[in-house]
């Protein structure tokens, strides 16, 4: 069996620690031959706040609040290896 390592570099900022994913090609999922999407999300404490879309639109907003930081940081791990999953990249948020 083939197992695949993946690593996202967590980048801290003043508003918590960030993750910045793309996905540039043929999206499966929603029968659509070309999409280019953005996927951010960043940790302050126990709150997670995630800003998706196109790219180069404003794009949709989300907050998500847990009972613990360490609640947050585990659902933000899982969040961020289920993007990898579906065929996002690390980028340089621009």
């Amino acid at each position: 069996m083939l197992s695949m390592a993946v690593v996202v570099i967590y980048c801290q900022t003043l508003g918590g620690v960030m993750a910045y994913l793309e996905f540039i090609g043929e999206d499966e999922q929603r029968g659509v031959e070309e999409s280019a999407k953005f996927w951010e999300v960043t940790q302050n404490g126990k709150d997670l706040h995630i800003h998706f879309g196109r790219i180069g639109t404003k794009g949709q907003e989300q907050d998500k609040s847990f009972d613990s930081a360490e609640a947050a940081t585990v659902e933000m791990d899982k969040l961020v290896k289920s993007k990898v999953k579906k065929g996002y990249v690390e980028k340089k948020k621009p």
